[in-house]
């Protein structure tokens, strides 16, 4: 399977965001591949075969997805082009913006959560803009192909602004839907589940107690309950033990600073870094990288 790199699209490292058009022509096939990096997708005609995880799904005007990196999937041309926006980027582009947009539950789920709802039977991987959300994002969408193209000056500001609004679109849809369409009967077992899943894979993240518990319809008291019965232990302390297995492995296999260990491992406060180490482990990582390298 071909894995497509940054240097594949990206022209500079500093500024990983890329967007084009693409036609899937008549019968045309695209073998498995994955990207090192996100993949926006949005179908603006036809109807394309999609394949994901083993199951094909059938596109149709208005899909939208995101695909996170090493996700292999392909594509199969049907009797008629399919036409396609794709915008490639890395997460590090949009890190602030991102922070800030996981407060909205509804992208928590299409940007975080996807990846294991993919894992699920009932899920389907797309979410579908009709009306006048469609418009708006396809105006969007056509506004960073004409940008990206002529690359005026601002243009990668521009070009962030508009990835930025049409995710505050997505996110203000995808609430309407799910308001409408809210399933009561869904058992807080299987969010925690997920919650944990996700957890494990985005523990570095700024990622808070408040934002899961609406995500997953609950209050924060409720979550943290219901949290702490199935895994044993707090929301935090369970965050902080992935965090601090991550440094201690930073520590042990790579020759990289305190301060860069701290950063990967999710800790913007070094102090605080230091403290919650010292108190877990027993001793400062200086001490713990010595004692590793030691034995």
């Amino acid at each position: 399977m071909k894995i497509y790199t940054d240097s594949d699209f990206f022209r500079r490292a500093s500024f990983p965001l890329f967007i084009d058009q693409y036609t899937i022509g008549k019968g045309e096939k695209i073998p498995s591949h994955s990207h090192s990096f996100h993949e926006l997708m949005y179908v603006l005609e036809g109807d394309a075969s999609h394949e994901m995880m083993g199951v094909v799904y059938q596109l149709k005007p208005g899909d939208l997805f995101v695909l996170e990196p090493g996700m292999g999937h392909s594509f199969q041309g049907t009797d008629q082009e399919t036409k396609v926006y794709n915008v490639m980027f890395q997460r590090e582009c949009l890190h602030h913006e991102l922070s800030r947009l996981s407060e909205i539950p509804e992208f928590m789920k299409f940007f975080y959560l996807a990846p294991f709802l993919r894992m699920t039977s009932s899920f389907y991987p797309y979410t579908n803009v009709a009306g006048t959300s469609r418009m708006q994002l396809e105006a969007k969408l056509q506004t960073m192909e004409q940008e990206h193209k002529h690359r005026k000056p601002g243009f990668e500001l521009l070009l962030r602004t508009q990835l930025i609004e049409m995710f505050v679109l997505v996110s203000r849809d995808l609430m309407q839907v799910q308001e409408a369409e809210r399933d009561q009967s869904q058992q807080n077992q299987d969010w925690i589940n997920l919650v944990v899943a996700m957890l494990k894979q985005q523990y570095t993240q700024p990622l808070q107690l408040k934002q899961f518990s609406r995500m997953c319809g609950m209050s924060p008291s409720s979550f943290a309950q219901k949290f702490k019965r199935f895994t044993g232990r707090s929301f935090l302390s369970y965050k902080q033990e992935l965090q601090l297995q991550e440094a201690c492995r930073l520590l042990h296999k790579t020759e990289k600073t305190i301060l860069e260990v701290a950063q990967e491992a999710g800790y913007d406060d070094l102090s605080y870094f230091y403290r919650i180490f010292r108190k877990k482990m027993g001793m400062p990582p200086v001490q713990y990288r010595k004692k590793r390298v030691d034995e």
